[in-house]
């Protein structure tokens, strides 16, 4: 981790921010399918603020960026 995701992850996440998190999150949770409670779950969460706290603040390219990780994973 760097010192600029360090930094990032300290600072309060806006509501509007929180809108495009959970956003990205439903949407793969329910194009998979999961339980919003699952272990798989859990990991599309992870991915998304991963993402996030990494710079990817669209919520398109967020959207994108999950799926191809959950793809890949």
């Amino acid at each position: 981790m760097n010192a600029i995701t360090e930094r990032a992850m300290h600072d309060p996440v806006a509501p509007d921010e929180v809108d495009v998190l959970q956003g990205v999150f439903d949407a793969i949770i329910a194009e998979r399918r999961l339980n919003k409670q699952s272990v798989d779950a859990l990991q599309v969460a992870r991915d998304v603020i991963r993402f996030y706290f990494d710079g990817i603040h669209d919520h398109d390219t967020l959207l994108d960026m999950v799926r191809a990780e959950q793809a890949a994973g």
